[in-house]
């Protein structure tokens, strides 16, 4: 008997156990049973789904989960979109048109009141490439049209029209599949470094990451369409320059990234040293060079050696010889003539002879590592400073202290300017008929960086970084 309702009992526990089991599997969950479900405080509540219920339990904190792994890729996201290169992939992935508008300006020399016009975008580009804001940007003209190519790929054209605002066009491209957010993230240095229109094709040098931490100065190329450009890779070498190297400094703001034709099928392009400062007297080496490229072929040589970081390049057809502007490291910044009809690779000295000295000019407040390591670059660099003498060929003008010199173009027959970025100037200059400067460059301030000169026939058009504008002059 008493076994029969030991039974009994057992069956009605387990019954009831189930009944409960059905019923909080039901209510857990609906919403309006949840008024009941909160009277138990949340340590209950997690135990009693941990022991009666460990599927659905699981099953949730996988939801939650997913859900935190949502939340943190759009905060990411947000971050992103708050940064300078978030706010113009947002303007690059919209097609946004860029609108610069016009506003009179002057700079005065020798007493004499020079116009020019100064055209601002409101919404300009963000990210910079020495300037943390606003961006930088390159241009070209072409087909009575002014190119604009920003950092991080934003392109567009606008066109001339004297006395007018000037309203870029977007055009669509695919430059995120060489250069995109993964390497803005890691240094704002890792950008477009020029833009040129030759032949009815678009050219793009730029600084890509060949292998991981690895990078060289290449070229990308497209065929002229305007609503949508297909870059493909037209230069790019197999060497690269490590992060950590030999010389432990690595800079990709001293890549060069210059490209200027000199004919129908050839264009020169200079390169810099990234700041491993040997490679620039590296014979093998594509780093610290002046290549010709043939864009038939895709073969490339070296025209000249021992170069740091041109920034400007202009090739001269009448005189048929190719000037540059180069970045010395503190002081020595040169002005190079570079003579295409040699039949030897020429070479200008850098880093064994410099006007300039190397960074930083005291070490005393660094500390022990870093002065060690210095001191041992500047053993093996000796920055000497005379170049002929040391066999190297000499510049053809050096500043010293430094005036950041950028581009460079030509006006006339024997007459030049060049712009200046920590100078802030253009500098003008004549070449006598023996390849000299005649006289002392005519200094004209303008006030903010000049990243970048376009020119047609005699009017100039320079993009300035410090308020992400472009002014227009004529030289008359």
């Amino acid at each position: 008997m008493n076994i029969n309702s030991n039974k009994k009992t057992f069956f009605k526990t387990i019954l009831f156990i189930s009944l409960i089991y059905l019923f909080l599997n039901f209510v857990v969950g609906q919403r309006h049973y949840n008024n009941i479900i909160n009277l138990f405080p949340e340590n209950i509540k997690i135990s009693i789904s941990k022991i009666f219920f460990p599927i659905k339990y699981i099953k949730n904190l996988k939801s939650e989960i997913n859900y935190l792994k949502t939340e943190i890729e759009y905060q990411k996201g947000q971050v992103d979109q708050a940064k300078p290169y978030g706010h113009d992939i947002k303007i690059k992935n919209r097609l946004k048109d860029l609108n610069y508008s016009q506003v009179k300006s002057e700079f005065i020399y020798q007493g004499k009141k020079i116009k020019i016009q100064k055209f601002l975008n409101y919404d300009p580009f963000l990210r910079g490439i020495q300037n943390t804001l606003p961006g930088s940007a390159y241009l070209d003209i072409y087909d009575d049209k002014i190119f604009i190519v920003s950092t991080i790929g934003i392109l567009g054209y606008s066109s001339l029209f004297k006395d007018e605002n000037l309203n870029f066009k977007q055009i669509e491209n695919n430059i995120e599949n060489y250069l995109n957010i993964k390497h803005f993230k890691r240094n704002k240095t890792y950008s477009i470094r020029d833009i040129k229109l030759h032949n009815n094709k678009v050219f793009l040098s730029f600084t890509e990451e060949v292998q991981e931490n690895c990078w060289a100065t290449s070229v990308l190329w497209a065929k002229l369409n305007y609503q949508k450009l297909k870059f493909e890779k037209l230069f790019s070498p197999s060497e690269c320059v490590k992060v950590e190297n030999i010389d432990e400094e690595f800079n990709a703001s001293q890549s060069g990234g210059r490209i200027v034709f000199i004919d129908e099928y050839n264009f020169l392009l200079s390169t810099g040293d990234y700041r491993v400062r040997y490679l620039a007297q590296e014979r093998e080496s594509v780093f610290g060079k002046i290549i010709k490229f043939n864009i038939k072929d895709k073969k490339h040589i070296i025209v000249s050696m021992g170069h740091r970081n041109p920034q400007g390049l202009l090739f001269d057809d009448k005189k048929k010889l190719a000037l540059s502007t180069e970045h010395g490291p503190m002081g020595g910044d040169e002005v190079n003539i570079i003579h295409l009809d040699k039949n030897e690779v020429l070479n200008f000295g850098w880093p064994i002879a410099s006007y300039g000295e190397h960074y930083p000019k005291s070490v005393e407040s660094y500390g022990e590592e870093f002065v060690k390591r210095i001191n041992e670059n500047r053993k093996k660099y000796p920055l000497l400073k005379s170049h002929k003498e040391n066999g190297f060929i000499e510049p053809l003008k050096f500043y010293t202290p430094s005036v950041g010199m950028s581009e460079i173009v030509k006006i006339k027959d024997g007459n030049y300017f060049f712009s200046t970025m920590k100078d802030k100037s253009i500098y003008f200059f004549e070449l006598n008929e023996s390849n000299e400067i005649n006289n002392e460059p005519i200094r004209i301030e303008i006030g903010e960086r000049i990243r970048d000169i376009a020119a047609r026939d005699n009017e100039y058009y320079m993009f300035l970084e410090d308020t992400g504008s472009i002014a227009r002059f004529v030289i008359n």
